[in-house]
């Protein structure tokens, strides 16, 4: 983890959670687990099958585990446009030409981790239905 790449999203992590993810300054609950739980899938099966795993489209009940893997997508680019319209398809074409990718995604979805500890949690799902 690099902590100063870390400290650089922050300020996007937290506009990008405003932006995509609250509602009146509350988050969904379960994100916070689905961001906990994304960096174990990725040490455990590895980056290419952990974010194919949460970016399941045929899953409408996980549209927020999905929304985060374009959240973590658009740190890592830092807001630039790409090619990509998924994180998968990104670190597809990008796994071998960038060595610090899986590094890159860990310390963006570290950010966003401790950006969403600003705000509230809500405990009913939101955008689930």
């Amino acid at each position: 983890m690099s902590r100063r790449r870390v400290e650089e999203m922050m300020d996007r992590a937290v506009d990008i959670i405003s932006e995509k993810f609250s509602e009146q300054g509350k988050i969904p609950k379960e994100m916070e687990g689905y961001i906990a739980s994304f960096g174990m899938s990725i040490r455990q099966s590895g980056l290419l099958t952990a974010t194919a795993f949460y970016e399941n489209k045929n899953s409408e009940k996980k549209k927020n585990r999905s929304n985060l893997m374009l959240a973590i997508l658009d740190l890592i680019k830092d807001g630039q446009e790409n090619e990509e319209d998924s994180l998968f398809e990104y670190v597809r074409k990008n796994k071998d030409k960038d060595l610090l990718l899986k590094e890159k995604i860990m310390d963006a979805a570290t950010a966003l981790k401790m950006a969403m500890r600003v705000f509230e949690f809500n405990e009913e799902s939101m955008g689930e239905e």
